[in-house]
Formats: structure tokens, C-alpha cells, sequence
């Protein structure tokens, strides 16, 4: 809070103000402030996030278009999913592809023990 009312409002020393001031400030503080970002528990800037979802679009689009793409291999990882702590596009994850109904519903009955 320290930071974010010195860089807003060049307030150094916050505690000399009256609680409700304070309350009233911080409630003004833009929405990528650290406070701000901390108490909604967002882990990078808005912006950061609309720019890496873009870079995920753009990514899947041209690997869609590869040959990779077209077998369904090495898609690559979501950068909005490792900025916002999903890893698990970076675990040892498989994909699986049927070629059929049957062998999907196969498949799902060995998974189910049956």
C-alpha cells in the first residue's frame, strides 16, 4: 500500500492520514495497483493478459495451419495459462485421439474399470 499511494498520490507516510481517507484513496487506486492486484488475486496486469490471450490465438491459428497442427502433435503451451499459474499445459499431459466412436467408448470402458 506504501508503494502504490506514493507512486498515485505521493503520499509517503499513509498512516498519519485518517482511517476512512485512506479507505476512500486506496478505493481509487487504479485496478492493476499491486494492493488492488493482490486483494483480487490476479497475478498480472489486465493488459498483460489480453496481449497474451491475443498471442495464444495468433499461436494456435498458425499451429492449426502446420502439419503438427493437422496430427494434432506439439500444440503449444497457453501463455495466458503460465502467466496466470496453470501449469498444466507444461505437465506431462497426453492427448488422445480416436478414430472412431467405438474406439472412444472402448477406451472409456477400460478407463472405468468395465
Amino acid at each position: 500500500m506504501i508503494c502504490d499511494f506514493a507512486e498515485t498520490y505521493q503520499i509517503y507516510n499513509y498512516r498519519r492520514l485518517p482511517c476512512k481517507m485512506a479507505a476512500i484513496l486506496a478505493c481509487g487506486l487504479r485496478d492493476d495497483s499491486r494492493i488492488k492486484m493482490i486483494i483480487s488475486k490476479t497475478p498480472v496486469k489486465p493488459d498483460q493478459i489480453l496481449l497474451s490471450t491475443i498471442s495464444d490465438g495468433i499461436r494456435t491459428i498458425a499451429w492449426m495451419l502446420s502439419e503438427d497442427g493437422r496430427q494434432g502433435i506439439n500444440r503449444p503451451i497457453s501463455l495466458t495459462g503460465v502467466l496466470m499459474g496453470d501449469r498444466s499445459d507444461t505437465e506431462n499431459t497426453k492427448t488422445v485421439a480416436f478414430d472412431s466412436g467405438d474406439d472412444f467408448d472402448a477406451a472409456w470402458r477400460e478407463l472405468n474399470g468395465g
